[in-house]
């Protein structure tokens, strides 16, 4: 079937073989130069008004798509992968069944099919000044939680998340059942083992990160001159000992970085998980490794300037005892404190401190408990008295009981106040 372009082409050549137009014209009506339009006549003369159109017109095309693989698109589109957007799913053909099509030739396959990417209306957002990305990769760090129903079975999970705000770069992914400082902890060890640490995380006002001023315990003048200070979340405490600096996102949209990576991963990972028969938690911060592998291909960007802001990374067991929780006790007369409804002492007796110095105690799921005094981790152990042993008798029970027995007899025999046996037998 021939298109209005080609239709429009045939006329104009036949009309200036005519003598209608001359090459000049022809040439300006066709969008050619003269010497185009003077080849194409030749063509109209010798082959016929049709051999002007193109020499390829109806062949397939040697880079066409194989109509086994536009088969098997078609029947993953219609099954497995039924309801996914068009993007996520050139995605999951290229990545897990090694079908490699562009985001055009696969929306213009489906688009015939009748299949619709399912990308929901969006409402009008509010107008919000844009932020500048940063230049430097590790220069802020977004960190947030997201609150949603992930496995499809009616309750809902936190997948915390790290992304780079110069690179769009996601940096870490975890899940857990609430939104709580091990978890952005666990983040922390991610980026650590990966990249580094990075100069700036960027957050919300939740109390894993700050305490609100208001509510807060304001100092009183003689807790400041006993050099008392104010309390801090553990996790901001961390941050500050390892030079993470922490800083207050006023609004969702100030993040929008992370806040939009939650509206992708919403769409995604429930039908993911759903093909890939996840069902909880633990299998699914296996499987996110993978989605951060696959994420970071395709729609990270190279930053503005080629210099990392990473720190050097942290060996892994220090920044645990870091980022563990940390508490203060007083060193008992005995060498002892208590902690969570135990006793605890020392492994060793080479611990400098004395009765009555304040130490940290520091503990997580990944740290055992142990002290931290003078910039220096000891080692403890739970701290038992012995219990008194009673005294084990010789004689078994049985043997005591019969001796017992026996002596109670002579006793009786011998009793002052037992009557002679001959008084008794009258008696009877």
């Amino acid at each position: 079937m021939m298109d209005n372009q080609e239709a429009r082409r045939i006329t104009v050549i036949e009309q200036t073989l005519e003598g209608k137009f001359n090459n000049s014209e022809a040439a300006r009506l066709l969008d050619r130069s003269v010497r185009q339009i003077q080849r194409l006549k030749r063509k109209a003369e010798t082959g016929g008004t049709t051999a002007v159109l193109h020499g390829n017109r109806g062949r397939t095309p040697h880079n066409a798509l194989p109509e086994e693989t536009k088969t098997a698109v078609l029947r993953l589109a219609k099954g497995v992968l039924k309801d996914y957007n068009y993007m996520h799913m050139q995605e999951v053909l290229e990545d897990e069944y090694g079908i490699s099509l562009s985001y055009s030739c696969l929306s213009r396959m489906l688009k015939r099919e009748d299949i619709k990417t399912p990308v929901p209306r969006r409402k009008r957002r509010k107008k919000h000044k844009s932020r500048k990305a940063k230049e430097y990769f590790g220069e802020l760090v977004q960190l947030d939680a997201s609150k949603y129903d992930w496995f499809g079975d009616g309750s809902y999970a936190h997948l915390h998340g790290a992304i780079d705000d110069a690179t769009n770069k996601v940096l870490a992914l975890y899940f857990t059942k609430e939104e709580t400082s091990e978890a952005y902890c666990e983040l922390v060890y991610q980026i650590n083992q990966s990249y580094g640490l990075p100069k700036q995380f960027y957050v919300d006002g939740r109390s894993v990160f700050f305490y609100d001023s208001k509510k807060k315990h304001k100092l009183t003048l003689e807790e400041e001159l006993a050099g008392i200070g104010e309390s801090v979340p553990q996790f901001a405490r961390a941050c500050k000992a390892t030079g993470i600096k922490l800083s207050h996102a006023s609004s969702p949209q100030a993040k929008g970085l992370v806040e939009r990576l939650w509206g992708s991963l919403q769409g995604r990972l429930p039908k993911d998980f759903v093909r890939l028969g996840i069902q909880n938690m633990e299998q699914a911060n296996k499987y996110l490794s993978k989605i951060i592998t696959s994420w970071n291909r395709r729609h990270s960007d190279p930053p503005a300037k080629p210099e990392s802001c990473f720190a050097p990374k942290y060996p892994a067991k220090t920044l645990k005892l870091i980022f563990a929780k940390h508490e203060t006790r007083i060193l008992s007369s005995g060498y002892t404190f208590s902690f969570m409804g135990k006793k605890y002492s020392f492994v060793k007796d080479s611990c400098p401190a004395e009765p009555g110095d304040a130490l940290t105690v520091a503990y997580s799921k990944y740290c055992p408990v142990q002290v931290i005094f003078e910039d220096e981790a000891w080692q403890v152990v739970e701290f038992k008295r012995r219990e008194p042993v009673p005294p084990r008798s010789k004689l078994s029970a049985e043997e005591l009981s019969k001796r017992l027995s026996e002596a109670g007899k002579k006793g009786r025999q011998a009793s002052p106040f037992r009557k002679p046996d001959h008084i008794l037998e009258k008696v009877s």
